[in-house]
């Protein structure tokens, strides 16, 4: 019986060092496992920044150009001499511009500079507007107003030119 109990007891010490070394390497591998969790969702949320980013900045691109294509229409409607639209056109385009200024794209200060100037020119435009429309006349010198959006449509392109270059050289 003793001859047993010895040979337990071996059995037993060996069996206690066996189970030491492989609950380590069992730890070791579970940190090794959660520090390769840790960096594959850091890689996630570092890809999904990128994408939030890039649908920010083609959503710039795409309000620029529509916000052209209303600088545009107004254009046609004071050579038409169709007054009574105009305000809310203005309107509508001081909202795109303010939502491209704020927005989270790669704007320089620059550009962002620009759209404020344009943003607070389409203002005053719809300030002379809404008082020529509400005494029922012209707007004084509406040949004037389409030299003015001609030139803001040339400074708000530029800006759309740029933001473009900065999304293709990031490519």
């Amino acid at each position: 019986m003793t001859e047993l109990r010895a040979w337990a007891a071996e059995w037993g010490d060996i069996a206690s060092v066996a189970g030491l070394f492989l609950t380590v390497i069992g730890f070791g591998i579970t940190i090794f496992g959660v520090w390769r969790s840790k960096t594959a969702a850091e890689q996630a949320r570092q890809a999904a920044i990128a994408t939030r980013e890039s649908i920010a900045n083609y959503d710039a691109v795409a309000d620029l150009a529509s916000a052209m294509a209303i600088m545009e229409e107004i254009k046609r409607f004071q050579r038409h001499g169709v007054w009574f639209v105009l305000p809310d056109r203005y309107s509508e385009l001081r909202r795109r511009l303010v939502t491209i200024r704020r927005s989270q794209t790669r704007l320089t200060e620059v550009d962002r500079q620009t759209l404020q100037a344009a943003i607070e020119k389409f203002a005053q435009l719809e300030q002379t507007i809404d008082r020529a429309v509400a005494n029922s006349r012209t707007p004084p010198r509406p040949d004037k107003l389409n030299d003015i959006v001609a030139g803001q449509i040339d400074e708000v392109h530029a800006v759309l030119l740029t933001l473009r270059e900065t999304l293709r050289s990031e490519r």
